[in-house]
């Protein structure tokens, strides 16, 4: 039989083992990275109206009614539809829209253009740079671009005499 005294050496020798092995327990390892955070201030965009969206002037239709699509490159009109609407040739010129901002920059310009108080006359699409009411496109090295604006005009029969206007809306942001 073991001795209280060679039991009690025993668990003083593990117990002092046991702490030996606690202090050389590895360390927990940790290491650091460094890097970097970075901003670009860019110049405000400025856009201003150089010449407006003008569809031109068109003899309303007997009966029926008649699309007017506005080429944005040109600004020549192109006339089609049920009705018998007559345009009046080189009356007509697209929009243009002067741009500004940050030298060699993407952009991404958008063209809304309300409905006309006259509800016989409504907007169908607004173009900007192309078919689309979305374009992209890069401020050239002096930081100027500009966009060309055309679209689509529905007039019927009903539609009252006079001038209409309404507004266009060009909107443009860094891409």
């Amino acid at each position: 039989m073991t001795s209280p005294t060679r039991i009690n050496s025993v668990l003083a020798a593990l117990i002092t083992a046991a702490v030996v092995m606690v202090g050389f327990a590895p360390a927990a390892v940790a290491n650091t990275a460094s890097g970097s955070a970075g901003i670009t201030i860019l110049e405000s965009l400025a856009v201003s109206e150089v010449d407006s969206v003008d569809f031109g002037y068109v003899h309303r239709p007997s009966a029926g009614q008649n699309m007017l699509t506005l080429n944005y490159a040109d600004g020549s009109v192109e006339l089609n539809g049920s009705g018998d609407a007559a345009l009046v040739e080189g009356t007509s010129q697209s929009g243009v829209f002067a741009i500004e901002g940050a030298p060699d920059h993407a952009i991404q310009t958008t063209v809304s253009i309300v409905d006309f108080d006259d509800p016989s006359i409504s907007f169908q699409e607004a173009h900007v740079d192309g078919p689309t009411d979305e374009s992209s496109a890069y401020l050239d090295d002096s930081g100027q671009y500009t966009a060309l604006i055309g679209g689509i005009v529905v007039i019927d029969a009903d539609a009252s005499l006079g001038t209409h206007t309404t507004d266009v809306q060009v909107t443009v942001e860094y891409e």
